[in-house]
Order: structure tokens, then C-alpha cells, then sequence
């Protein structure tokens, strides 16, 4: 019994992380599409759009390039 608990402790704990890190999807003014790895941030100050790609790299884009900003499926 203590160790199906365990195993389904474990399962809703991963569960739960997975549920933290989204993917988002930016669809640009030039057709392009970026799928970023978490939610990205938007500096108001700046007016850019922070976010880390696939390879884990911080990139930004001016929101004004930004034409749709949604949590993927």
C-alpha cells in the first residue's frame, strides 16, 4: 500500500512541474512562428518580449513585431 502511494505521489508532484513550465507560441507580423520554453516576459519599459527558444537561448523581440501571443495545446 505505501508503495502505490508513493508512486502516485511521485506521478502528481511531476504532474504538477510539468503544468508550471508552458510553452507559449508567437505568431509574428512576418509569418513567422516562435515557440518559446516558458512563459516569455514583457518588458513595458523597453517595449521587447523576452523569451528562451528551444536551445535554452534568452532572445527577445519588439512586441510591436508580435502579432499573437497564446499558451500551446
Amino acid at each position: 500500500m505505501k508503495k502505490s502511494a508513493a508512486v502516485i505521489s511521485a506521478f502528481l508532484f511531476a504532474m504538477t512541474l510539468s503544468a508550471c513550465s508552458s510553452n507559449y507560441v508567437l505568431h509574428t507580423n512576418d509569418g513567422r512562428t516562435i515557440v518559446t520554453s516558458g512563459k516569455p516576459k514583457v518588458d513595458d519599459e523597453t517595449g521587447m518580449i523576452g523569451y528562451q527558444d528551444a536551445n535554452g537561448t534568452e532572445q527577445q523581440i519588439n512586441r510591436a513585431d508580435v502579432k499573437e501571443m497564446m499558451k500551446a495545446q
